[in-house]
């Protein structure tokens, strides 16, 4: 018993009972699938695209970057007693911040579509290889188009319309479990890529590498953290 008289609930009912809308543990699994999710995953190839003491860089400045913005947004949404972003762009700049802002949000949102069209592009790709179906075909267009259809109509489509993030609750769960999964995986095969990418004659790890990837770099370093 509580000290007011309230039954409180025990560890196994707390952790295993039913994720109500707007719960804290729901909005917990949410943030962190969000947190954790394919923007984190981006870091490495960052590194991979300009050196490590670039990358370095890149990361540093995109983690300052967040920082200062989401505690302005913090101060401003608690001072002002704003619930959203949108009442926070009407405060700063009017109905036109805001429509600006909403314009952002869409174009974001078809270029993340678009994103993810590709990344379960390359994953059919990748799994029908195994299964020796022709690789011209895998690699054609024609196969790009006949996957995409359906991946937009019943993946990305029934994604798309939910209207509260509370919504997600169950799917973070899987999100979660992907990651952790992915993060079991690469561990175990670490020492694998290390001998086969890194000990190699004549091999030099390069602190910079200064060419249009850079560009790719850093957009993808202010992409995995601001999602």
């Amino acid at each position: 018993m509580s000290p007011n008289g309230l039954l409180r609930r025990s560890l196994s009912q707390r952790t295993f009972s039913k994720l109500g809308k707007g719960s804290l543990r729901g909005s917990i699994f949410a943030l962190c699938a969000s947190a954790i999710g394919s923007g984190v995953l981006s870091l490495p190839y960052v590194f991979g695209l300009c050196g490590w003491g670039l990358g370095l860089i890149f990361m540093c400045t995109g983690a300052i970057a967040a920082e200062i913005s989401l505690r302005m947004l913090a101060h401003l949404a608690v001072k002002h007693k704003m619930p959203n972003y949108s009442k926070i762009a009407i405060l700063a700049g009017g109905h036109k911040l805001n429509n600006f802002l909403s314009a952002l949000i869409l174009i974001f949102m078809f270029g993340s579509c678009v994103s993810y069209q590709i990344i379960v592009t390359s994953l059919f790709k990748y799994i029908f290889k195994q299964f020796k179906v022709d690789p011209d075909f895998v690699d054609s267009t024609k196969f790009a188009l006949i996957q995409s259809l359906p991946t937009a109509v019943f993946l990305l489509l029934p994604l798309s319309i939910k209207r509260d993030m509370s919504a997600f609750r169950y799917v973070s769960l899987a999100s979660i479990g992907a990651l952790l999964y992915t993060g079991v995986v690469l561990l175990i095969e670490l020492p694998t890529y290390h001998n086969a990418n890194i000990v190699k004659p004549g091999f030099e790890v390069q602190w910079a590498y200064f060419d249009f990837d850079i560009f790719t770099g850093c957009s993808m370093t202010f992409f995995a953290f601001q999602c």
